[in-house]
């Protein structure tokens, strides 16, 4: 899991630009790429992927407190925080606001924009029930 953060996140943080004293995003969520277009509806309730998505958390959640759990929890944190304590050792610096400012404010948006944007159009359009 730590590798498919390294390779997409590890060229992005080499980038430098430019920070303001607030971050703001690249873009508004307005601008961001619709995902209704390119995410796929959610299976109705009688579909099979439906049951095998409901099969799939209950045996995630047989492993609630086990060592793969708590894994996962750590694997699934997307916090600003989570993402710079795993690169940190990768390019050989503390990454935080202030030894790396422009690097942690980048990452702030990046997180805003793929954790937020990315799917927001797709959420607010399908509505899946949970």
């Amino acid at each position: 899991m730590k590798n498919r953060y390294l390779l997409f996140f590890l060229p992005l943080i080499v980038v430098k630009y430019s920070s303001a004293d607030t971050v703001q995003p690249f873009h508004s969520s307005e601008e961001s790429v619709n995902s209704q277009f390119y995410l796929p509806p959610p299976p109705g309730n009688n579909d099979p992927a439906f049951r095998y998505d409901k099969e799939a958390y209950f045996r995630g959640y047989a492993m609630k407190n086990s060592p793969r759990w708590k894994q996962a929890a750590v694997d699934a944190d997307v916090s600003v925080e989570n993402i710079a304590k795993i690169f940190s050792p990768v390019v050989g610096a503390k990454i935080n606001p202030k030894d790396t400012p422009e690097t942690w404010n980048m990452l702030q948006n990046l997180l805003t924009m793929g954790g937020y944007y990315a799917t927001a159009s797709a959420k607010k359009y399908y509505m899946r029930t949970r």
